[in-house]
């Protein structure tokens, strides 16, 4: 009889620790991982065995490299992280190597990418009337490896209207599964080239410019708002200043030729249907030919809009 109790009471540490063994988990940590996300996860790093295999899974080891970069983390601060989280040597075993290498997965976006993309968005900005154009992009650097996710490029280039000065500046966002992941400006060097009126003699201010006033020639253009006029449109315009020889005549220079002006009595032809009445009034504003301007009956004092058609003649349709 005491050799069977002796027997049973060595037995039952066998069986306590066969069970042990039976509930733990096993935690084989890996040489080397890849994540693809802001955090390192045990099931990341490491093959899992066992009732809490899930569970374990799901614990939070580290934060993770910055894209395209590596770090290590050592098994010793693995245990220590699970023995914090409650998980000691009774509930887990961890074995494997003596350190995992993570690397965070990235994907390449370049300076190039971008300039490229910007080259092709610029084109809808360019004039009409420029013949070519040459560019140049500074962009800032930028760390190339991005998270990976669906990229989208926003860049919000100003019309050339509303650039002041030789340079465009305009913000270019890099969007990643729609979350911001970078937000820099660009600057953007345009030269455009064009042909354009050059003054051959010296025009005086308030003086009707002919064809004779100027030659057409292709000039290099710096500035991206420049007010062009074509040479064709500058026959027949008025110098607001005094343009010398050489000068380009663009529309800082000139202005149409007044076809009426404020004060002005004027031919009126009211048009309605098959009935045309005219009458006199007075133009109450500057008109050159299409535009729409108020004039004042001479006889009611009421006034009206109609549209410059020539010297001193407007329709009221």
């Amino acid at each position: 009889m005491k050799k069977v109790t002796f027997f049973f009471i060595l037995l039952l540490p066998i069986i306590w620790i066969s069970s042990l063994a039976l509930a733990s988990t096993t935690i084989v940590l890996k040489h080397e991982a890849l994540v693809d996300g802001k955090n390192v996860y045990l099931g990341d790093i490491a093959l899992l065995e066992g009732k809490l295999r899930e569970e374990l899974s799901k614990i939070r080891i580290v934060a993770s490299p910055v894209p395209g970069d590596k770090r290590e983390i050592e098994k010793r601060y693995i245990i220590l992280r699970l023995k914090q989280l409650g998980y000691g040597e009774n509930t887990v075993t961890v074995g494997g190597p003596e350190k995992v290498v993570v690397e965070r997965a990235f994907q390449e976006i370049s300076k190039k990418f971008v300039e490229d993309l910007a080259f092709e968005k610029i084109k809808d900005v360019i004039p009409k009337w420029a013949k070519r154009y040459e560019v140049f992009f500074d962009i800032p650097t930028f760390s190339k490896y991005a998270p990976t996710g669906n990229v989208e490029i926003f860049l919000d280039i100003p019309s050339l209207d509303k650039v002041k000065g030789r340079y465009i500046s305009f913000p270019v966002t890099i969007n990643i599964d729609g979350k911001k992941w970078k937000k820099f400006y660009v600057n953007c060097r345009l030269t455009l080239y064009a042909d354009v009126p050059v003054a051959v003699t010296s025009i005086k201010r308030g003086q009707r410019i002919t064809k004779e006033d100027y030659k057409i020639e292709e000039r290099k253009i710096e500035r991206p708002s420049f007010p062009y006029i074509s040479p064709d449109e500058v026959d027949g315009y008025v110098a607001l200043k005094n343009i010398y020889t050489g000068n380009i005549i663009d529309f800082t220079y000139v202005a149409r030729p007044y076809q009426i002006r404020r004060g002005e009595i004027v031919d009126v032809v009211l048009k309605r249907g098959a009935i045309t009445i005219m009458l006199k009034a007075q133009a109450l504003e500057n008109g050159s030919y299409g535009d729409m301007i108020q004039l004042k009956n001479l006889k009611s004092g009421k006034k009206f809009t109609g549209i410059v058609k020539d010297f001193g003649l407007v329709i009221v349709k």
